[in-house]
């Protein structure tokens, strides 16, 4: 359903179930959520899981850290 409606409205990239949980998590995080939290929010068994394949630096976090340097 996802892909037919992004197709139909041109979109490059295409919206899958999981962006959803990846901005989620992104978010929550982002607004100073515990990783734990938002871990079990998500359902994962372990924070690991959270922090490696749902966390998400947005690009603007990114050139903040680079212009710590």
């Amino acid at each position: 359903m996802l892909e037919r409606l992004t197709d139909e409205i041109g979109m490059v990239n295409k919206l899958k179930p999981h962006t959803f949980r990846h901005t989620f998590c992104t978010r929550l995080i982002n607004r100073g959520v515990p990783i734990s939290t938002v871990s079990k929010l998500a359902g994962h068994s372990s924070v690991d899981t959270t922090a490696t394949f749902y966390i998400n630096s947005s690009r603007e976090e990114k050139l903040k850290a680079v212009n710590l340097l």
